[in-house]
């Protein structure tokens, strides 16, 4: 009676392995689920960033915990022609005294903040922009900085042009299309303006077609008998599915032991059969203005599918409308 856990947001390298003491097969399933990417694949962007922009140098300020330092461990891994410097911080106190140090800033041309405390990428904004010796320089965050707060008025709007983001792509499909349009009716929101709200909704739907599957096919209802219906839902040449409206169907071919190709608001839901992981494309993003106001521009989507992999980022013709952002990162 093992329970299956099914996250939107847990992005933790660490979480790939987390249930693999055995090969994850369709009688055998992983019990950890997640509708988005591991950091891996968002850390191998981000590097990619940091030698498209030609860095010589760069400072990688980390937060204390497994986070920040297997974030920064995937973009020092990525980097091969760029010096790295890597800086823990435990506290915002402790981030003053590191960013008050030459060792950080002389001879850098870029300067790295991983965290997943908004209050603290803040806290670190507003510190870069008062300090001269950062003046110039690039600063890039992870997914966690696409928060409204940091969007709040204040002196580091100065800084807005060296910042350069990352974070998983918020599609464009039909699917998301019409989850957007009743997740604004309902809350009064764009899900444009949270990262993981098409992930959100993906997980949750996962549930159901996992629970699908257990129902009719399973001895028993238990978290085991979901996991394996999850393993039912991106057959390739299955029947296409649109998650949530097209969840009658879905229930259909699941109840009678029939796999489907599921296609959910944040994408096709194509899990790969060995790791039962995802391979989300990436945003990058930039702080914009749209009626005086500052918010997040979508600049490029970038294609990868694992680390090992080259990156590939193509320009956002019509870019993603200039819209506040919220999110959380574990």
């Amino acid at each position: 009676n093992s329970t299956v856990l099914i996250s939107p947001s847990a992005t933790s390298p660490e979480l790939t392995s987390i249930d693999v003491n055995h090969a994850k097969t369709d009688d055998d399933p992983g019990m950890f689920w997640r509708t988005v990417g591991s950091d891996q694949l968002q850390a191998a962007v981000m590097a990619y960033q940091i030698t498209e922009n030609q860095e010589t140098s760069v400072a990688l300020i980390y937060q204390q915990g497994s986070y920040g330092k297997n974030f920064v461990n995937e973009v020092n891994r990525n980097l091969h022609d760029t010096e790295a410097k890597n800086f823990e911080y435990t506290d915002t106190d402790e981030l003053g005294t590191i960013l008050n140090s030459p060792a950080v800033y002389t001879g850098t041309t870029g300067v790295v903040f991983i965290s997943s405390d908004i209050l603290d990428i803040v806290e670190f904004v507003n510190q870069v922009a008062g300090k001269r010796d950062y003046n110039g320089l690039r600063i890039y965050l992870s997914d966690a900085a696409a928060d409204e707060q940091l969007l709040a008025p204040s002196n580091a709007d100065s800084k807005d042009g060296q910042i350069f983001g990352t974070r998983p792509s918020i599609a464009q499909g039909s699917v998301f299309q019409l989850f957007h349009d009743e997740y604004l009716s309902e809350t009064g929101y764009s899900a444009h303006a949270n990262v993981f709200a098409a992930y959100t909704y993906d997980a949750t739907w996962l549930a159901f077609h996992g629970y699908a599957w257990a129902m009719n096919i399973g001895e028993q209802i238990t978290g085991v008998e979901i996991a394996k219906g999850l393993r039912q839902i991106s057959t390739t040449n299955a029947p296409s599915i649109e998650s949530g409206i097209g969840w009658s169907e879905a229930a259909a071919y699941l109840s009678s032991g029939q796999a489907i190709d599921l296609i959910g608001a944040s994408g096709k839901l194509d899990y790969d059969p060995d790791t039962e992981e995802l391979s989300n494309p990436v945003d990058l993003f930039r702080i914009g203005k749209k009626d005086g106001e500052r918010c997040f521009r979508v600049t490029h989507t970038c294609n990868i599918t694992t680390p090992e992999q080259p990156v590939t980022c193509s320009e956002v013709e019509t870019q993603t409308d200039c819209v506040l952002g919220q999110n959380t990162s574990e």
